[in-house]
């Protein structure tokens, strides 16, 4: 039984199936949230697959293996079961030190969720009080239309003050209206300190610009190729990308980087960039965030996106529209060379990182998450 002094302490327990290791951007997020439940006191478990590479000794391996996902009906009844008996059992460690639990989801399937919003809404009771707290990073229509309706509805009615965040405005205003509840603006605080600290350097000769990521089509790859095949000889200006890309330029314009870099690595590459090249389809960013956007205007870089995607609904918010181009090549090529020879006004860009460096914070973060 609770002690009178623990009847109002609070305790976190982030269910994160998804988790590969200490790589990516779901394991950079649920450092954030450890930090923000450690800012206001709260005992935080962490649950993670049992098969899960590396991770921290705290974490405990107790949720299905990501590696055998579920295929067929009772496959599917079975992945269910083990994942909501697994938050039970982490729900039943915490309700002995504290009776109000946040649940935390923030990379997710549909069936997570399904398990998630079941285990959230049969774990609640009048004496140990629970929060689902959902981060909706995507579009609602990735998660299945239906597993979504069922677990809205049963976290609305069967839990205490479910809070759900989205990461850009554009997601914001659908899911707000598709959930018909409140859904509040996340920051992306992934921000390396080294792009907080630095000073935005001069132009390099030649101007560097990088391609960062896995070299999918639907991040651009036609698009940077075609770049590499018609930039003139006498460009001042190289493009980075990864190994994997099988780029090349025959007048030397193309730098290979390793396809996986570690955080150190990563930060030093895009400190000593000059551009950041994100012209990812609309098709795949129209309302989905980008980090490694957000991580380029904090670090005080020139940034180009392509028009219809959250990034350029971002540039166009600051007055940056002449960064957003179409997938016309024609429009690329100039607005290379011109930043190049320094005819280009990017002022703008270090208003928009200031606001950005405000917002996307750490401290932002922990003051607006745990909020019930």
């Amino acid at each position: 039984m609770l002690s009178h002094s623990a009847q109002s302490h609070k305790a976190v327990i982030s269910v994160e199936p998804n988790v590969r290791g200490e790589i990516g951007h779901d394991w950079i997020y649920q450092q954030c949230i450890e930090s923000a439940a450690g800012s206001k006191d709260f005992a935080c478990e962490v649950l993670v697959a049992k098969d899960i590479e590396k991770s921290p000794d705290a974490w405990k391996k107790v949720l299905p293996s990501h590696a055998k996902q579920p295929r067929g009906v009772i496959a599917n009844y079975v992945y269910l079961i083990r994942l909501i008996a697994a938050i039970g059992l982490a729900v039943r460690r915490q309700s002995l030190k504290a009776n109000h639990l946040f649940l935390v989801l923030q990379s997710f399937s549909g069936m997570q969720l399904f398990a998630f919003s079941i285990a959230s809404a049969l774990f609640n009771r009048p004496s140990r009080k629970i929060t689902p707290i959902v981060v909706w990073r995507y579009p609602l229509k990735e998660h299945g239309s239906e597993k979504v309706g069922i677990s809205n509805w049963l976290m609305q009615s069967f839990t205490v003050n479910p809070t759900y965040f989205s990461d850009t405005e554009l997601l914001v205003d659908r899911n707000t209206r598709s959930l018909q509840h409140p859904v509040a603006l996340l920051p992306i605080p992934h921000i390396d300190e080294a792009f907080r600290k630095g000073k935005v350097a001069e132009r390099s000769k030649p101007m560097v610009c990088w391609w960062p990521g896995a070299p999918r089509k639907l991040k651009g790859l036609d698009l940077v190729g075609g770049l590499l095949a018609r930039l003139p000889a006498s460009a001042a200006i190289k493009i980075m990308a990864a190994k994997s890309s099988g780029l090349n330029s025959a007048t030397g314009h193309f730098q290979a980087v390793p396809d996986y870099l570690e955080r150190e690595s990563y930060a030093r590459q895009m400190l000593m960039s000059d551009v950041i090249l994100t012209p990812y389809t609309a098709y795949a960013y129209t309302m989905n965030s980008s980090g490694i956007f957000v991580e380029a205007i904090c670090a005080g870089k020139v940034v180009l996106s392509l028009e219809g995607t959250w990034m350029a609904h971002e540039l166009n918010k600051f007055g940056l529209k002449e960064f957003v181009l179409s997938s016309d090549i024609d429009q690329w090529l100039p607005m290379l060379i011109n930043l190049s020879e320094g005819n280009v006004d990017i002022q703008g860009f270090s208003t928009m990182r200031r606001k950005y460096l405000d917002f996307h914070s750490e401290k932002t973060f922990n003051e607006i998450f745990f909020r019930g």
